[in-house]
Formats: C-alpha cells, sequence, structure tokens
C-alpha cells in the first residue's frame, strides 16, 4: 500500500470505467472495493464518471463526499483497527449533506476484512448476507432491477 503509485491506479481505474462504459455501449457503470480497494472506488465516484458504488470497510473524507453524487453502499465492520466510527460517520454525513443516496449496513460482532475469507476474521454468515446486499443494490442501480 505503501508503496503504491496512486496517480497510476486511478489512471488505470480511468481506463477501466472508460472501457466498461464502452462495452456497456454508455450504459451504466458501477465500481465495487473492499479496503484500500474500497478507496479507491469512492474516489473513482468523486470524478462522476460512475453510477453506483459498493464498498466494504472504506470511506473518504467529508470533503471528498461532497464530490460524489452516485448512489453508495457502504458495509462497515462493528470494530475496524484502521479507521474510527467518527471517520465513517463524519463520510456518511458529507454524503448525505450534499444529497447523495446512502445505504449503510454496519455488522454486529465484526472486524474489518470480514467479508475475506482468506483470514481469519472471515465472518462468513456477516459476509453471505452483505455480498447478497450488495448484488441486489448494483442489480437496482445499474440493471434497473432485472
Amino acid at each position: 500500500m505503501e508503496g503504491m503509485d496512486q496517480a497510476a491506479a486511478r489512471a488505470r481505474l480511468d481506463e477501466a470505467v472508460a472501457t466498461l462504459r464502452d462495452r456497456a455501449g454508455g450504459g451504466p457503470v458501477g465500481v465495487l472495493g473492499w479496503s484500500l480497494g474500497g478507496m479507491f472506488a469512492l474516489l473513482q465516484a468523486t470524478t462522476g464518471n460512475v453510477d453506483a458504488a459498493a464498498v466494504y470497510y472504506a470511506a473518504l473524507d467529508a470533503d471528498d463526499a461532497a464530490k460524489i453524487s452516485c448512489p453508495v453502499l457502504l458495509h462497515l465492520a462493528e470494530t475496524d483497527e484502521f479507521d474510527p466510527p467518527e471517520f465513517y460517520d463524519g463520510f456518511v454525513t458529507g454524503l448525505q449533506a450534499a444529497g447523495t443516496e446512502v445505504e449503510v449496513h454496519t455488522w454486529p460482532g465484526t472486524e474489518h476484512s470480514f467479508a475475506n475469507r482468506d483470514v481469519a476474521l472471515h465472518a462468513p454468515d456477516a459476509a453471505a448476507e452483505a455480498w447478497s446486499i450488495t448484488v441486489g443494490f448494483l442489480r437496482d442501480r445499474l440493471a434497473g432491477g432485472r
């Protein structure tokens, strides 16, 4: 994470969104990410070129939240070693103040990475339910419920 070229990552995401939009015939494109990937998904949403964002245990500051206009789904752990609840609260408040649709799920008894089956913190039941919500959210925002 520390050695990552963030500008290059953002450029690749711009290219990916453009490619997907082209393949979708100009149709809607969403972003999905976990943790650091979730942060980059949200940064992509600040550009105005995506139609929905679903992220797990990630947020931006309130100033960046004001730049997001697409619907946002947040899955948060009850305990997060990387960010305090106030950070997430500020992000959600910033989204709401901007009039952005936001749906938040905080999963009781979970920690950061609860949806990652490759780590000891994996919470299979919460992860499965979160994934079901994520699929429905993206389907409803990007495919009109189809």
